[in-house]
């Protein structure tokens, strides 16, 4: 036995571990509930996603039309086992502007905004449906526009935006004079996000220089709404180089590490798409092959073949001659022989959307570092492989009308598997096609992928990326607003978390102390020092190169830096991993619900055990001993855990941590045994 072990056998509770279910998945779907519109008529608009507080459960809020043919939506909330927790929160509202979030100041606790049918005002509501305000001026243009949250100051109070007009979330206190919540602060005088050919907005908040202030991306436009040192007001207005207002997604399309822009608009009659820098010059225009149609849906940012740099992908519609009369549309830019971006494209996919507005997203469900793409159209709910006319699962929808809408991608329960959340009018009765699931129901349906990787818990907003809010929709200052460098996407779900030491790109060899605080974890050992290891240069370690060069279980796909314990005896430099094992400690500053670990090279030399600290006790894990160079994802599956520490039996080392909750209201935990 090792000498560092004894102490740790005192945890007592053992938990046994199998090969993880993704590889090889099955994507079909499994029905878990349907929820039914309590009046029986219409949802055809994203629902919105967050937990109830931290390590709590999910709440779902959903639009839906009161009374059929009639302006105007209700909201309803529902739990995640389909369960109604409020029909009705009293008001009627917009449809496409319901969003969640912690609005009190990071007190854990989302609630409830949208935009007031009859008046056009904001509104806020608690989950126990409670208002909490109401506002006093005008969102203009608020009719089929998405209501984005943002913190734009800093101030732990989100700003709210529809467009280009911003308004306040209110001061804290009896301050004489105060802006209420719900007041009008800025409006900008160009672009609102809203193509030519559609009658929807979507504007998006992001922070495109990296200046650690948040600007408003709202189609051509940019703007500042706060000071924060140069003024507010039109950073660049995109329409003097000829480029029209239009629907936006931001990612590294051209792999320079920094965000690009692509615009879809409208060019004579039909879409086209542009990419734009960062300061919104235009770096080249393509339109679509194939297929010429009147308009598409918005863009997501998405990674299709595992190189770092962004691809795309969106519903285009057809017009209306041939078949298919849609497609679903996925590609890469990249610069042609005159310095010109241009699109290349995958072989279109068909799909069925009469409108365009229905978008897709994304997410990784296998784990293998490309995304799937999933799409419920007006026929049919889909997951689809880019470049593959034959999709991955395809299940009818039941008749559908579509409005600026996407399927939703999250984990709802315990299990840590992805949900897709859809919602679906009510069928023709008469109808022989339609789903058993949908007939005759307007409501809301969750299926499960089991056996996936787990996405994030939260979906609080139509614009929705990663860094727009935490699990229980608390919205982080503007500092986080870059996800082309943190995960690649926009407008498609990640895993629930991921710390995967790429934060920094430290070089190899480079002595781990708290250079990981920023993802909320600090790493230490009581046996050696841990070290960054390059798994592409393995020169001091085959056994740890990826992708495996000899097809070593599950190692098929680059993992970058990793972790390993240094040797102590006469080390190969700059990194060599401890050949007698050792204790890697991660100890998380806000208790983390953890799907996973994930360990290369764990070999039969001896057993590697790894102990987990949580709120309800302390457990324990034995992984597998596979064949050198071998990868495998251990399955935790625990909430609110303090400290993970991993009992190496011989040389391995860790890629990554799979992990939920990340709310900065916690207060820090004594995670010591």
């Amino acid at each position: 036995m090792r000498r560092w072990s004894g102490a740790l056998l005192l945890l007592s509770t053992v938990l046994s571990f199998s090969m993880p279910a993704w590889a090889g998945l099955d994507f079909t779907p499994t029905h878990e509930w349907t929820w039914a519109d309590p009046n029986g008529h219409e949802l055809r608009v994203t629902p919105v996603v967050a937990r109830q507080g931290t390590c709590g459960p999910a709440v779902i809020a959903v639009s839906y039309r009161p009374v059929e043919g009639a302006g105007g939506y209700r909201i309803a909330l529902v739990d995640e086992n389909g369960t109604t927790i409020n029909p009705d929160l009293g008001r009627t509202v917009y449809a496409e502007t319901v969003a969640l979030a912690d609005m009190v100041g990071q007190d854990g606790i989302p609630e409830i905004l949208a935009v007031t049918w009859d008046d056009d005002f904001l509104v806020c509501w608690e989950l126990d449906g409670t208002e909490r305000w109401i506002g006093r001026h005008a969102v203009p243009n608020a009719l089929q526009s998405t209501l984005g949250v943002a913190d734009f100051d800093c101030d732990d109070i989100p700003e709210m935006f529809v467009g280009s007009s911003v308004f306040d979330g209110g001061t804290r206190g009896p301050v004489p004079g105060a802006i209420l919540p719900g007041d009008l602060f800025f409006t900008g005088s160009a672009g609102t996000g809203r193509p030519g050919f559609a009658s929807h907005t979507m504007s998006h908040a992001v922070d495109l220089d990296s200046d650690g202030c948040l600007e408003l991306l709202a189609g051509n436009s940019l703007y500042r709404p706060r000071d924060c040192g140069g003024g507010t007001g039109l950073l660049w207005d995109a329409s003097v180089h000829g480029v029209p207002d239009g629907y936006t997604a931001v990612g590294d399309f051209i792999g320079d590490d920094g965000p690009e822009i692509m615009l879809v608009g409208n060019l004579t009659g039909s879409p086209a798409a542009w990419l734009l820098s960062p300061t919104g010059a235009v770096l080249g225009t393509s339109v679509f092959n194939g297929v010429a149609g009147p308009e598409t849906s918005t863009p997501i940012a998405l990674e299709l073949d595992g190189d770092d740099k962004a691809e795309f992908a969106l519903a285009h519609v057809g017009n209306g001659t041939g078949s298919p009369t849609t497609v679903m549309r996925t590609g890469e830019w990249v610069f042609d022989t005159s310095g010109n971006a241009i699109i290349v494209e995958r072989t279109p996919i068909p799909v069925d959307d009469g409108t365009g507005a229905s978008a897709p997203t994304a997410f990784d469900f296998d784990a293998d570092g490309v995304d799937e793409i999933v799409h419920a159209d007006e026929a049919r709910f889909l997951i689809l492989e880019a470049g593959n006319t034959t999709p991955l699962a395809d299940l009818s929808r039941g008749s559908h009308g579509t409005r600026l809408e996407h399927p939703v991608v999250v984990q709802l329960d315990d299990d840590p598997h992805a949900e897709i959340i859809i919602v679906h009018d009510a069928s023709d009765p008469a109808d022989p096609s339609d789903d058993p699931v949908h007939d005759d129901v307007a409501g809301m349906s969750v299926y499960e992928i089991v056996g996936s990787d787990a996405p994030r818990a939260v979906w609080n907003q139509h614009a929705y990326h990663v860094d727009h809010a935490t699990e229980s929709a608390d919205i982080p200052c503007e500092a986080k607003a870059r996800p082309w460098a943190t995960h690649g996407t926009w407008m498609a779900q990640v895993p629930a978390c991921q710390i995967d030491f790429e934060l920094g790109e430290l070089p190899a060899g480079t002595v781990v102390t708290n250079q990981f605080l920023p993802q909320g974890v600090l790493v230490q050992s009581m046996t050696n020092q841990v070290v960054v290891f390059d798994t592409a240069n393995a020169a001091c370690d085959p056994d740890l190169e990826t992708p495996s060069p000899t097809s070593a279980t599950d190692n098929r796909v680059p993992r970058d830096r990793v972790l390993i314990l240094m040797e102590r005896e006469s080390p190969c430099l700059p990194a060599d991993d401890e050949d007698d094992g050792g204790l890697m400690t991660f100890t998380f500053t806000t208790p983390r619900d953890i799907d996973a670990i994930g360990l290369l090279d764990i070999d039969d030399r001896d057993a590697t055990y790894v102990y987990v600290s949580t709120a309800s006790g302390p457990y324990t894990f034995t992984a597998d001993m596979l064949e050198d160079n071998s990868y495998q994802r251990l399955d935790i599956g625990l909430e609110c855990v303090g400290k993970i520490i991993v009992d190496f039996g011989g040389s391995g080392a860790v890629t990554n941590i799979f992990c939920g909750q990340l709310d900065s209201d916690i207060q820090h935990w004594d995670a010591s045994f």
